[in-house]
Parts: C-alpha cells; sequence; structure tokens
C-alpha cells in the first residue's frame, strides 16, 4: 500500500531570520513522502529561493506568490494547489522535531475519524531557549479539545496535521485576519463524529518575539474577530463558555495575562536559589 502524502504550507511575510531553522526541521524529517508549499508575499520570492538553497530542502517545493494580508486566503489557495492527503502547518520561525510527521501521520492512519492532530507545545525564545514561566498548555483528548475550544484555542496551529477530505468539507479557511485556526476547529467541532487530538511526543518549538504577526498591538482587532465567532457559537449552542470565550481575549485581560506570566516567569527565576 502506498503511504499517504503530506503537503507542508508555510507562509513567509517577511525576510524572517528564523525561516532556515525552519526549513532545516522540515529537510530533517523522518516520514518522506511530503512536499513543501511556500506561501510567499511578493517581493520575498528571490530571498526564499536562496533560504532554500541554503538548507538543500530535501522535498520537492513550490513557491506560491500571494499576499498575506489574509492569510485564511493563502492557505486555502495553498490547499487548492497541493495533492496531500494530510495538510501540515508550519510557520516560518518555529522547529519541529525529525519525528513530526512519522508520528502525525501514523495517529490520523489510526484514527480515521481524527481530523486534526496537534503537538505538545514548548514556548521558546529569540535564542531558541526555553521561555521560563510561560508554557502552552497540553489538551491531549479529544474531549479536553473540545471542551477547551469554547473558551479558547487548545491546538498549536503551525504544529498541526489536517486531513484534507475534512478540512475541505467545511469550507476551508475562513476568518483571516486573526485566529483562523481556533475559527476552523470550531467549525469541525460542529461535526460530533470528527475527533481532535494532541500528541505528547515529539514537541513543536513555538518562538515568541516581538516581530511576530501575533503581536499584541493587533490585540483589539484579534478581539474583535475572535469575539465575532464565538458570538455565532453561543448563539448557535446557547453555550455560556463561548461567552467567557469572548471576554478572554479583551486586551485588558490579556494584558493582564500577560503581567501574570511576567510576575510567574520572574519567580521562576530564583527557584534555583532555594
Amino acid at each position: 500500500m502506498v503511504p499517504p502524502s503530506v503537503s507542508v504550507l508555510l507562509p513567509v511575510g517577511r525576510k524572517d531570520k528564523y525561516l532556515q531553522q525552519a526549513l532545516e526541521s522540515i529537510s530533517q524529517q523522518s516520514f518522506k513522502r511530503f512536499d513543501v508549499h511556500l506561501l510567499v508575499s511578493p517581493g520575498l520570492e528571490e530571498y526564499v529561493t536562496a533560504q532554500i538553497g541554503a538548507v538543500a530542502l530535501k522535498a520537492p517545493y513550490c513557491i506560491h506568490s500571494i499576499r498575506l494580508a489574509n492569510l485564511a486566503f493563502a492557505l486555502n489557495i495553498g490547499v487548492e494547489r497541493s495533492d496531500g492527503e494530510f495538510i501540515a502547518r508550519m510557520d516560518s520561525d518555529d522547529a519541529c522535531e525529525k519525528g513530526r510527521f512519522d508520528a502525525q501521520v501514523a495517529f490520523l492512519n489510526e484514527h480515521p475519524d481524527c481530523c486534526v492532530v496537534g503537538l505538545r507545545t514548548v514556548l521558546i525564545d529569540e535564542n531558541g531557549e526555553s521561555l521560563r514561566g510561560q508554557r502552552f498548555p497540553f489538551y491531549g483528548s479529544n474531549e479536553e479539545i473540545r471542551a477547551v475550544l469554547k473558551r479558547k484555542n487548545p491546538i498549536c496551529h503551525p504544529s498541526v496535521m489536517i486531513r484534507r477530505k475534512f478540512l475541505e468539507g467545511v469550507g476551508g479557511y475562513r476568518y483571516g485576519n486573526s485566529a483562523e485556526d481556533h475559527e476552523l476547529y470550531l467549525r469541525l467541532a460542529r461535526e460530533e463524529f470528527y475527533t481532535f487530538a494532541n500528541l505528547k511526543d515529539p514537541v513543536f518549538y513555538y518562538r515568541r518575539h516581538g516581530g511576530q504577526l501575533t503581536d499584541r498591538r493587533r490585540a483589539y482587532q484579534a478581539f474583535c474577530d475572535i469575539a465575532g465567532f464565538m458570538l455565532t457559537e453561543l448563539f448557535r449552542t446557547k453555550d455560556l463558555r463561548f461567552l467567557v470565550g469572548m471576554f478572554r481575549y479583551h486586551p485588558l485581560v490579556r494584558r493582564a495575562g500577560a503581567c501574570f506570566n511576567r510576575a510567574r516567569a520572574w519567580i521562576a527565576c530564583f527557584k534555583p536559589l532555594r
């Protein structure tokens, strides 16, 4: 039997000093039946080609010149132009372990009802070091993920592998400004027989730095977008947990959470001294 193929979608919206590391982590994958579709802002094609050459990417690849102002649109173009049975996401500033695709493909093969499988995520800084006092909470089972989706996003988008037929079956990505992944997961969750999972191993490394498109300076726009689709689910289900989810993303609440995380990180610095 021919193993299923994977198409990797990797948006590149700017010259990114971490792009080579992201490409290297893709190139070293033990699973070999995949191709890479780079969704590149116009004007960056030569830069991306040079970065690919520098790491000698060991996989077929295509560079698609697409305006990334609307990420959902760009991702849908990537899905349309790819052929993989499974769609894997990756960002230009993150990294993954070499067993990532093998583990996710194996899980999807063993669980035909699974629509999205993510990975346990470790937050890292600009130097690749773990961020002390900060973590991406891990929810592994379908039941846990479905419950948490009503108030926050428990699946790190760049870490996911998605079953193409389920993604296309719900109309692909729709929200393009912020949280296009969370909105997609909620639409998939409307199908009661679709399941979700996060794997404990291998680990995915999500980088936090000032140049991210998800920087807190865009927090109010993100709140408006997220509140929109959360309100839709609230009206559909009358589940008040979606109301909690809406206000959890308000800029003031997020700022308070950021202060709490900084305080926790500061306290963590003194733990070795005790």
